[in-house]
């Protein structure tokens, strides 16, 4: 008998002993990790974004302003006053894209072929499309929010940045169909390529544009900090940008003729006129395109947050060693 108390007094004692380790287990793993103090923060995403203009469109031609790829990446410190709030000092780089597709025709009227004959040239676009892309490096100031959720945090970031574009640019491709109508034989020539009258997908212009634009956003982000380490926590947010003001104002009335005109040799004589139309300009310089620009993105992003802790005592992490 004294054999067997012993026997279950010592797995009682076993029992007890796991429980109450398996309960300060549980209450480590139910505590966030202390946030107060230095924090330093990278990440980087992807995700839409726009250029934030309006269209114009013409009897002839439907305009239709579409969005891009984009992207943007960070580095920031951060400092918590407590173990909740704090604010943040950062340098950010963003590619915001956008463009504008066009359907439908130019025609320009009253000019002469290679043979002194007057017709009507009619220009169709078939799913043309330019795509435009701006490159920015902005610093930032935001403030932080950390809010204990188990052991991870919810992260809140909003602020402002100021921005400035270093690199810009435009690409367009599409299918090109060219042709002639003849008012006096009732007319329509097409596929003579001497003549200027041809379909093409073949034309791909590219080139840059004005860089010196300056515009102010609202930055924002909502995520999750997950411990992975000792004082290291992977991140991962919805990040918003807006451009509230830009320096970058589309010309009013556009300063250019909409995609296409007369290349200037051809008109002076210096060359045939069917070379007609060659030299393409961006549609964000013509009347198609309206208004301030506003750029925006929206992305996920994923990055890495590591703590220097203002105490002496490292947050527990039983489990995780």
């Amino acid at each position: 008998m004294t054999t067997k108390r012993c026997t279950y007094k010592i797995r009682a004692a076993r029992i007890l002993l796991i429980t109450l380790l398996l309960m300060g287990q549980t209450i480590c793993l139910s505590a966030a990790p202390k946030q107060k103090g230095v924090a330093f923060d990278f990440g980087i995403g992807a995700g839409y974004s726009t250029l934030g203009y309006k269209t114009q469109s013409t009897d002839l031609l439907n305009a239709h302003a579409t969005g891009s790829w984009g992207m943007r990446a960070n580095i920031g410190v951060n400092y918590f006053f407590n173990n909740y709030f704090g604010i943040g000092i950062g340098a950010t780089f963003t590619r915001y894209g956008g463009g504008m597709s066009l359907n439908g025709t130019m025609l320009w009227e009253g000019v002469t072929d290679t043979d002194g004959e007057r017709y009507n040239h009619h220009l169709r676009l078939n799913n043309w499309r330019e795509i435009q892309q701006q490159l920015f490096l902005a610093p930032n100031l935001t403030l932080q929010a950390a809010i204990p959720a188990g052991r991870a945090r919810v992260l809140i970031r909003l602020g402002a940045e100021y921005a400035m574009c270093f690199q810009s640019s435009y690409d367009g491709y599409g299918e090109l169909t060219h042709t002639g109508y003849y008012p006096f034989g009732n007319l329509t020539l097409h596929d003579i390529e001497k003549y200027g009258f041809y379909t093409t997908k073949r034309f791909h212009p590219t080139g840059t544009l004005p860089t010196d634009v300056q515009q102010v956003s609202l930055i924002g982000a909502v995520g999750v900090g997950i411990p992975v380490a000792k004082n290291t926590e992977l991140t991962i947010a919805v990040e918003v940008a807006y451009a509230l003001w830009s320096s970058n104002k589309t010309p009013a009335g556009g300063e250019n003729t909409i995609g296409f005109h007369e290349n200037s040799t051809a008109v002076s004589g210096g060359q045939d006129p069917h070379y007609f139309i060659p030299d393409y300009v961006s549609l964000t310089t013509t009347s198609l395109t309206q208004g301030g620009m506003h750029p925006l993105y929206v992305g996920l992003q994923l990055g890495v947050r590591y703590t220097l802790p203002l105490r002496k005592r490292y947050p527990c992490m039983c489990l995780m060693w």
